[in-house]
């Protein structure tokens, strides 16, 4: 009668095989959640400045003066019409603003017209692109 109790435990070598299948699936899904991530990241930090760039079109229109974003490559600037930089915008850490010169200036004129650019974030696996062209038009493409 002995050998026909039944244990309902899991044994040591049970509980290690699904430990460290746990753990393989834990491996291989955090690089993967990273990515996702930052890619959110990036294209957030793009929308934030296409909604900067809108908002500097609707002050130049409605105050009548040209005002203007001062881009740099971890931050960028609001300027008003008397070139004061109002309000400065840092990005957040492992994005980067890829700009030919640093000090680059988007001008955005009363008429509604502004200086046409292409604007690149990027980060470790994702990039985005935001495209302003000269009619005021300004787009996301990541």
């Amino acid at each position: 009668m002995k050998g026909l109790i039944k244990s309902r435990a899991f044994s040591l070598p049970d509980f290690m095989l699904s430990a460290s299948l746990m753990a393989l699936l834990l491996y291989l899904s955090v690089p993967k959640m990273s990515q996702i991530n930052e890619a959110l990241k990036v294209k957030s930090e793009a929308k934030k400045l296409r909604a900067h760039m809108q908002e500097q079109q609707l002050q130049a229109v409605r105050g009548g003066g040209k005002v203007s974003v001062v881009l740099h490559p971890a931050f960028y600037e609001l300027r008003d019409k008397n070139a004061k930089v109002y309000s400065t915008i840092f990005l957040k850490a492992p994005i980067k603003l890829l700009v030919s010169q640093s000090g680059r200036e988007l001008v955005f004129y009363p008429s509604g017209v502004m200086t046409p650019a292409t604007l690149k974030f990027s980060g470790r696996y994702k990039e985005c692109s935001v495209v302003a062209s000269l009619r005021g038009r300004v787009r996301i493409r990541c």
